[in-house]
């Protein structure tokens, strides 16, 4: 199988290189090494500097009527190689280049807030953000000015490109925390990446006494990334509903693998600062 494409469609490739293998229903493989044979050996190009699927062993589907996302994960999933060439982002447009990047830093952050960290995924995830954080305003200011098109910032688009990666190294290890349980609610008709974006400077409030000193010093930069690429983390009007993204949220591995526990109560206040409506939940 090659896969090449963004999160989604790296996702969708690995989920045919499992059937390819198993004939089954995909949705009977929903949860941890369900598949009796491992997946057709898959090569990954990923075309966006965001999820970082091309080095993960899960797969992530979206199935309307869900409370939450279908994940798939296990020992041998992943692909048996990932190809990092920054030439295949030059077109990329603003909105998927800021989104996936965002994935990308929550990734990171998240995973130094997990209950699952550890010094090896603290080092994969500093790394990963303070790259981010340097690299997305270049990034965004060479998509604008025609730099990136014309392939005069492939440094730039490959630092990024290989810290997206590293980051799902380290969030793979640790295991995700608070905005992914929030953000994995299918009803929310906003791309993953903007939906992270949005609910990362709340959720990392929240965790805030967490973190390490390097964690909060991360964290305090997020602001300042946020102006410099001009985006506004805020749901646009009745883009996002509260209860839904708490539902999903309920008995989530994410929100349990939070360094900092988390009531019902204290999500609705942060979702209502980011701008989700209310609602019942």
């Amino acid at each position: 199988m090659l896969a090449i494409g963004g999160g989604s469609g790296l996702s969708a490739a690995k989920a045919v290189a499992l059937l390819m293998t198993n004939d089954v229903g995909i949705e009977s493989l929903e949860g941890d090494g369900r598949a009796e044979h491992p997946p057709a050996p898959t090569i990954a190009v990923p075309t966006t500097a965001g999820s970082g699927s091309e080095v993960s062993n899960a797969l992530v589907l979206h199935e309307s009527g869900k409370v939450r996302e279908v994940v798939i994960r296990g020992r041998g999933y992943e692909p048996v190689a990932a190809i990092l060439d920054a030439t295949v982002l030059r077109g990329l447009p603003r909105e998927p280049l800021v989104f996936a990047a965002l994935d990308a830093l929550t990734h990171a952050l998240e995973s130094l807030w997990s209950r699952g960290r550890s010094m090896f995924t603290d080092a994969c995830a500093l790394h990963a953000a303070a790259q981010i954080l340097e690299a997305l305003p270049k990034a965004v200011a060479g998509q604008v000015d025609g730099r990136n098109a014309r392939g005069e910032n492939d440094e730039v688009l490959q630092r990024l490109l290989e810290a997206a990666s590293l980051a799902n190294i380290a969030c793979g290890n640790s295991g995700l925390a608070l905005v992914h349980a929030l953000s994995s609610s299918p009803a929310v008709d906003a791309p993953h990446g903007l939906q992270n974006g949005i609910l990362l400077p709340y959720v990392a409030g929240f965790n805030r006494e967490a973190l390490s000193a390097e964690g909060r010093e991360l964290v305090d930069r997020i602001g300042e990334l946020y102006g410099a690429i001009g985006f506004e983390a805020r749901f646009d009007s009745g883009q996002a509903e509260a209860g839904a993204m708490i539902d999903a949220s309920r008995g989530h591995v994410f929100r349990s693998n939070n360094a900092r526990e988390s009531s019902d109560e204290e999500l609705r206040e942060l979702l209502r600062l980011a701008g989700a409506i209310a609602s019942a939940g």
